[in-house]
């Protein structure tokens, strides 16, 4: 006895389509959802610890402090200590910004490390870590190559590790916001810290 061949209905053919197209549509929407995930997440890794502001009390100076602070030496090939008067204030993130007026602004001292016009946009501390943040404009400014690059960071760095107790890293940043590179060569993706202390 001979079978006959069922051929499927159109119907049933429209079926087996609409659900093709159904399970692909959910397969794209889930995609979807984890590159939105991934991509948030990584937003989130590179937010920043929000600054508290300052208190009025705490922008008054108490006191001008001998401090060793890491300056170019005269033959420009590395970094040697020097003692300089700091202000200090209640705040630790304010006495960190006097201490850096001795590398920018008007009344710096040492002045072969940044470019005239650098500006430091702000300074705040996060747990043990200083957060200081350069205008971008000192990478049109600064023409001293890799190695003076590095010394600059470093002289900063390490005067800001040696003379807070409370700080054992500096992050540096641009724009207040995260950077790769500081000005063309020099990465601060990472925290700058002290390893050992000049010389040693």
């Amino acid at each position: 006895m001979s079978q006959t061949k069922k051929t499927p209905s159109a119907k049933n053919f429209l079926r087996s389509v609409t659900g093709s197209r159904l399970v692909l549509f959910f397969l794209l929407i889930v995609v979807l959802l984890l590159a939105i995930s991934f991509f948030k997440g990584g937003d989130e890794a590179l937010l920043l610890p929000r600054p508290e502001p300052t208190k009025t009390e705490n922008a008054v100076s108490t006191q001008k402090r001998e401090m060793p602070v890491y300056v170019l030496s005269a033959d420009k090939s590395r970094l040697e200590q020097v003692s300089k008067q700091v202000e200090i204030y209640k705040e630790t993130a304010l006495s960190i910004k006097s201490l850096l007026n001795i590398y920018v602004g008007e009344t710096r001292t040492a002045e072969e490390l940044f470019p005239d016009g650098t500006v430091i946009r702000s300074v705040f501390v996060h747990a043990d870590i200083a957060y200081i943040s350069f205008d971008s404009s000192i990478r049109k400014k600064f023409n001293g190559g890799t190695r003076l690059e590095l010394l600059a960071l470093q002289a900063v760095a390490w005067s800001v590790i040696e003379n807070f107790e409370e700080i054992n890293a500096a992050q540096f940043l641009v724009d207040d916001a995260p950077s790769d590179i500081f000005v063309a060569h020099v990465d601060i993706s990472r925290p700058f810290r002290k390893l050992a202390p000049a010389g040693k």
